[in-house]
């Protein structure tokens, strides 16, 4: 296995890579917002970022996982320089196997050498995987997204009163 920055020649392996964490959650959590048609827009901005990082892990010259990335600055901080990972994932088959704690090892690396004080993640509730995960490698909650859709907000509303 083998950890590296990614290249813009790795488009279309990360975005299959994004359908398979997109199929995974859906599972998780079906109210997820769909990513459709923005993944490749998305993985483009980000690897052509300064103060992004996208990795990749591979094995047998196939992308197994990929994980990225980005420094960004709080004014009314502290802490001032925070690194937002932003995306994750390993292909099931190579899960508990080093390849999610070698992809965070190499991004914790690129945070460091920005003076990142905190990072931050996202993760769908309901993804189990990522759950343990996460809380394995010390991440905690902190801030709950809630949301309900305009519909369903105004039916609970009318029952109020």
């Amino acid at each position: 296995m083998n950890i590296r920055e990614a290249v813009e020649g790795d488009l279309d392996g990360l975005v299959a890579l994004l359908e398979q964490l997109d199929e995974h959650v859906a599972g998780s959590n079906p109210r997820l917002w769909p990513a459709e048609g923005r993944r490749r827009e998305a993985l483009l901005k980000t690897l052509r970022d300064d103060a992004a990082c996208v990795l990749v892990a591979e094995a047998d010259g196939e992308l197994i996982g990929y994980m990225a990335g980005r420094v960004g600055r709080w004014e009314s901080g502290p802490p001032h320089v925070i690194g937002h990972l932003l995306w994750a994932f390993v292909c099931e088959e190579w899960r508990s196997r080093g390849a999610g704690r070698a992809l965070v090892d190499r991004l914790l690396g690129f945070f460091e050498s920005r003076g990142v004080e905190d990072i931050t993640l996202r993760y769908v509730i309901g993804n189990a995987h990522a759950e343990r995960f996460w809380a394995m490698l010390g991440f905690t909650p902190l801030i709950c997204i809630a949301n309900v859709r305009p519909e369903e907000l105004r039916d609970k509303l009318g029952r109020m009163g």
